[in-house]
C-alpha cells in the first residue's frame, strides 16, 4: 500500500511540474510573440519616421531653390508636404510609446517628439511669414504692370522707387493681425520646445535638434521686433509726410543720467521710407552761440561740481529716464535755435545711440577707412576720442568743424546698412534689440500712441513705474574727462527687519578705478542720485565728499539731497575717486508702510532698473524678510534654499524685476 501510494504521489508531482513547464514555455511563447509584433511595430514605426525625415530633407532642398528664385508658391507647397511628414513622423513614433520609461532612451525619445511637435507649431507661422512676403510680391507686381519698374531679386528695399516702398511699408502696417497671429504660433512651439530642457538628451541627437530649437527663438525676435516696428511705421518712415528726429549721440564714456554727455546731434531727414538727409553739429559750438542768452537755470549739481550756472542742451541727459531727457533735449534745443536765429526744427521724436551700440554695429557693417584712418568696432570709441580732443589741431582743422567725422562715418554707416542684403538685417534686428534691453539705444516719438507701443516694448529707456520696492543708481560725470570705462562699479542692496518690524534697506555702489592720469582719464568725480520707495526715509548715508582732493584735501563727507523725481524719493551724493584707488556710495534708509503691507500680504517685488548707457555691472541682494519664503524668480541657488532669506548674485545687464513670495 505504502509503495502504491508513494507512486502515486509521485506521479501527482511530475505531472504538476509539466503542467508549469508547459505553461512557462507558453508564456514565454506568448511573451516571444508579443515583443515580436512589438518590433514588428516599432520597425514599421521606425521606417514611417526615417521615410518622412527623407521627404524632408528633399522638400528643404526645393524650397532653398524655390527662395532663391522668390517663389513663394513653391515654397507653401513644400511646407504643407513638410507638414504631412511631420504628422506622418509623429504617428510612427506613437509605437516607440512603450519605451519611454527607460532611463536615458525614453529622453531621446521624448526629445524628438517634442522637436517634432515644435516643428508642426511653428510651420503656421511660417506659412503666414510668406503669405506676408507674398502679399509683398503682390504689390511688387503691381508696380511693374503699371511702371517701367522691373523687380530684381538682388536689390534692397532702399532701391525700390519711392511709391513702391511706401505701398510696402503701408501693407505691413496694416499686416498688424496676422503679425500678431505668427506670434501665437511660434509661442506655441516654443511652448513645446521647454519640455527639452528637462531632459537627458545625447549629443548627436542634441545635434540634430539644434536647428529646429534655434530656428523658432530666432524667429520670435524677429516677429517680436517688426511687431512693434509695424505699428509705429506711419510715424516713424515717413510714407504720409515727411518726419524730422533729432538724433542724439550719448558717450557713455562721460557718463550722464540720461545715458551720456551729448557731444553731437543730428538732424535725421525720413521721406517714403527713405533717408533723404542726415547732417550733424557739435552740440558745444550751438551752446556758445547763444552763452550769454541762455537764462534757464541747471540741477544744482552742476553749479556745485562744474561751477556751471545755465542749462545748455549739451547737459539735458539728466533724468535717468530716457523720455524725460528726450523732451528736454527737445526743449533746450528748440530754445537755442530761437536764440541763435535758426530755423525752429519741429522735431516728431529723438532717437539716441552709445558707442557700445555704434561700436558692436561694425561688426555687421565692416569697418570703415577715412582719410589715413581705420575704424573698427574696437577702436572705434578710443579713435573716435583722440581725434576729437587732440589729434584734430595736428590736422589743421578747426575746432568748430573738429566732430564732423562723426557725421561722415554715419553716413557711411547708413548707406552700408541700407545695402545689407535681407539676411544680413536679421542680425541689425537681434542686435538692435540686445541693445535695446541693455539701454544703449532709445527711442522716443511725439506721437502720444507710438510712445506708448515703444514704451511696452521697452525701446524708450524709461523708468517703470511699479507700487512695488525699486533701485536705480544714476551716475553723473562731473568733468572726468571720458574716464567711465576705466571704473568698474558694483552694486548691492539688502533688506532685514528691525525690532520696530520695520524694514531697513541698505543700497551701496562700489567704485574700482582701474586708470591712470592720461589724455582721456582722471579723477572720477559723479553726482549719484538713487532711486527708492516714494516715503523712504534716509537713517544715514557713508562715502560722500564736500568734492575732490584737490578742492577738498580733509576729504570731508559731503551732505547727502534728499528729493523726489519720477514718483519715487531719491538720495544725491557726491564722491571722487582718484586713479588707482576705490571708493563707495551707501545709502541706509527706512522702506515706506506700503512696502511693509505688501510683505504682509504675502508677495515682495523689488524693481532693480539699470541706469542708460551704463555697463553690465554686478549685482548682490541679500533681503532677510525673517520669515519662511515660498517662491522666488529669479531662483536663488539651490545651495540657498530652506531659509528666511533671499541670495542671489547677478549682473545687472537690463531692467530686472525680482518676485518673492512666503
Amino acid at each position: 500500500m505504502e509503495n502504491h501510494s508513494m507512486d502515486f504521489l509521485t506521479g501527482s508531482e511530475d505531472r504538476e511540474i509539466q503542467k508549469r513547464s508547459r505553461l512557462k514555455k507558453w508564456l514565454l511563447w506568448v511573451v516571444i510573440g508579443v515583443f515580436v509584433i512589438y518590433a514588428v511595430l516599432v520597425v514599421y514605426g521606425l521606417g514611417r519616421f526615417v521615410a518622412a525625415g527623407m521627404n524632408i530633407q528633399e522638400r528643404l532642398e526645393t524650397i532653398n531653390v524655390a527662395f532663391d528664385a522668390f517663389d513663394i508658391d513653391t515654397i507653401e507647397t513644400e511646407l504643407d508636404g513638410i507638414q504631412t511628414d511631420l504628422e506622418q513622423a509623429k504617428s510612427g513614433l506613437v509605437f516607440f510609446a512603450p519605451i519611454k520609461i527607460v532611463p536615458i532612451i525614453g529622453d531621446q525619445v521624448e526629445a524628438v517628439e517634442v522637436s517634432v511637435n515644435a516643428t508642426i507649431e511653428a510651420i503656421p507661422a511660417i506659412k503666414e511669414t510668406l503669405s506676408l512676403g507674398a502679399l509683398v510680391y503682390s504689390v511688387i507686381e503691381q508696380t511693374e504692370a503699371v511702371t517701367d519698374y522691373t523687380f530684381d531679386p538682388n536689390q534692397t528695399f532702399f532701391d525700390f522707387p519711392k511709391e513702391l516702398r511706401v505701398q510696402i511699408l503701408r501693407r505691413l502696417h496694416q499686416s498688424l493681425p496676422e503679425i500678431e497671429l505668427i506670434r501665437t504660433h511660434l509661442d506655441l512651439a516654443a511652448g513645446e520646445l521647454e519640455d527639452l530642457d528637462s531632459l537627458t538628451i545625447i549629443q548627436p541627437l542634441r545635434q540634430f535638434l539644434e536647428p529646429v530649437s534655434e530656428l523658432i527663438p530666432q524667429l520670435q525676435e524677429a516677429v517680436e521686433f517688426i511687431l512693434p516696428f509695424a505699428a509705429i511705421l506711419p510715424d516713424v518712415a515717413g510714407f504720409e509726410e515727411p518726419k524730422q528726429f533729432l538724433v542724439l549721440f550719448l558717450n557713455n564714456a562721460e557718463l550722464r543720467p540720461g545715458g551720456g554727455f551729448i557731444g553731437v546731434y543730428a538732424t535725421l531727414y525720413v521721406d517714403g521710407g527713405e533717408i533723404i538727409g542726415f547732417a550733424t553739429e557739435d552740440t558745444v559750438v550751438l551752446d556758445e552761440s547763444v552763452r550769454d542768452l541762455v537764462e534757464e537755470l541747471p540741477p544744482q549739481a552742476f553749479v556745485d561740481y562744474l561751477g556751471v550756472d545755465k542749462w545748455f542742451f549739451r547737459d539735458s541727459a539728466w533724468s535717468p529716464d530716457f523720455s524725460v531727457t528726450a523732451e528736454k533735449s527737445l526743449e533746450l534745443l528748440r530754445s537755442e535755435q530761437a536764440l541763435a536765429g535758426r530755423s525752429v526744427i519741429d522735431y516728431d521724436g529723438v532717437i539716441a545711440l552709445t558707442p557700445t551700440f555704434a561700436s558692436d554695429l561694425l561688426d555687421i557693417v565692416g569697418e570703415i577707412a577715412i582719410s589715413d584712418e581705420v575704424y573698427t568696432s574696437e577702436n572705434l570709441r578710443n579713435l573716435l576720442q583722440y581725434q576729437v580732443l587732440y589729434e584734430f589741431e595736428q590736422e589743421g582743422i578747426p575746432r568748430s568743424e573738429r566732430k564732423d567725422i562723426v557725421g561722415e562715418l554715419s553716413s557711411v554707416v547708413l548707406e552700408r546698412l541700407f545695402s545689407l542684403p535681407l539676411s544680413d538685417w536679421l542680425d541689425v534686428i537681434e542686435l538692435t534689440r540686445m541693445h535695446a534691453d541693455e539701454k544703449q539705444v532709445f527711442m522716443y516719438s511725439e506721437n502720444i500712441e507710438s510712445q506708448s507701443v515703444l514704451e511696452g516694448k521697452n525701446w524708450s529707456g524709461i523708468v517703470p513705474k511699479t507700487d512695488g520696492d525699486i533701485l536705480l543708481f544714476a551716475d553723473a560725470n562731473m568733468a572726468s574727462l571720458k574716464s567711465d570705462p576705466s571704473v568698474d562699479r558694483s552694486i548691492e542692496y539688502t533688506v532685514e527687519e528691525n525690532e520696530s518690524r520695520e524694514y531697513i534697506a541698505t543700497a551701496r555702489i562700489d567704485y574700482i578705478h582701474n586708470g591712470t592720469f592720461d589724455w582721456r582719464t582722471t579723477r572720477y568725480r559723479t553726482y549719484v542720485r538713487v532711486y527708492v520707495p516714494l516715503g523712504s526715509e534716509l537713517i544715514s548715508s557713508s562715502g560722500s565728499l564736500v568734492n575732490d582732493i584737490l578742492s577738498n584735501p580733509g576729504l570731508l563727507p559731503g551732505d547727502v539731497v534728499v528729493g523726489e523725481e519720477l514718483g519715487y524719493s531719491t538720495f544725491g551724493a557726491f564722491t571722487s575717486i582718484e586713479p588707482g584707488n576705490e571708493g563707495f556710495l551707501e545709502f541706509t534708509y527706512k522702506l515706506p508702510v506700503s512696502i511693509v503691507e505688501m510683505i504682509e500680504n504675502g508677495t515682495y517685488t523689488l524693481n532693480v532698473v539699470k541706469q542708460p548707457g551704463a555697463a553690465n555691472y554686478p549685482l548682490t541682494l541679500r533681503l532677510d524678510f525673517d520669515k519662511p519664503l515660498a517662491s522666488a524668480s529669479p531662483s536663488e541657488d539651490s545651495r540657498d534654499f530652506g531659509d528666511d532669506i533671499y541670495s542671489l548674485n547677478t549682473i545687472l545687464s537690463q531692467d530686472q524685476m525680482f518676485t518673492i513670495r512666503f
